[in-house]
């Protein structure tokens, strides 16, 4: 019964919005790369505005709140943006990630430990 679970669960299609959240967690991924060894920062991710629009997994209900999640987002990210060439960029970056833990303790919760993996230390 669980490998067919499993194998039921890798054949469905990947919503819009889980291809972006991928998309999101590698950029994460390479942005603390890049602050560890102080190089620059990755372009201007423009397809994350695609999370406004992006269609969610087929069953899934975005709640109440999820609009004010999608601007703390953005808002993060233009912080980081702001702050690439001071002192504070792992802050802002720390502070990025956390409204991406933010959003999924409410939204989709699954990847939260790989998302904390982000932060800072």
């Amino acid at each position: 019964m669980v490998l067919a679970a499993c194998f039921f669960q890798a054949a469905m299609p990947v919503s819009p919005m889980s291809k972006l959240m991928r998309q999101m967690l590698t950029f994460l991924d390479v942005e603390k790369q890049n602050i560890a060894q102080n190089k620059p920062v990755q372009e201007f991710p423009k397809s994350f505005e695609k999370i406004n629009t992006a269609k969610l997994t087929e069953g899934k209900k975005p709640s109440a709140d999820h609009g004010a999640y999608i601007q703390n987002f953005q808002r993060s990210l233009t912080r980081y943006y702001e702050s690439i060439n001071t002192p504070q960029r792992a802050s802002t970056f720390n502070l990025l990630v956390s409204s991406c833990i933010t959003c999924h303790e409410h939204e989709c919760p699954g990847p939260i430990q790989r998302i904390e993996k982000n932060l800072v230390k």
